[in-house]
């Protein structure tokens, strides 16, 4: 496997979690009584369901936490793989 990119994993990563949380919430809309208001508010810091603006905060905060999880992840990955699998060969 290659190296991996920051954006590319940044972008498709946040895309991810914005996905997420459109489609949480539009069943939380469906079905109000399943409780997916306390897991975004577990999970996303300063996320309160019913605030105005909620859903844009909560959107936002998806999108940035997927751009931390490539900035910080990728290059973890990247160091790894030129230690300890050199020359592409597997570490098993």
């Amino acid at each position: 496997m290659d190296r991996l990119w920051i954006r590319t994993v940044a972008l498709a990563t946040a895309t991810f979690l914005m996905a997420s949380f459109l489609l949480d919430w539009f069943l939380a809309l469906a079905l109000p009584t399943w409780g997916f208001e306390r897991l975004w508010e577990a999970l996303l810091p300063g996320y309160r369901a019913g605030r105005p603006g909620a859903f844009w905060w909560g959107l936002v905060a998806s999108a940035a936490t997927g751009v931390y999880v490539g900035v910080v992840f990728v290059p973890l990955y990247n160091f790894f793989h030129t230690r300890v699998a050199p020359g592409g060969r597997d570490f098993r």
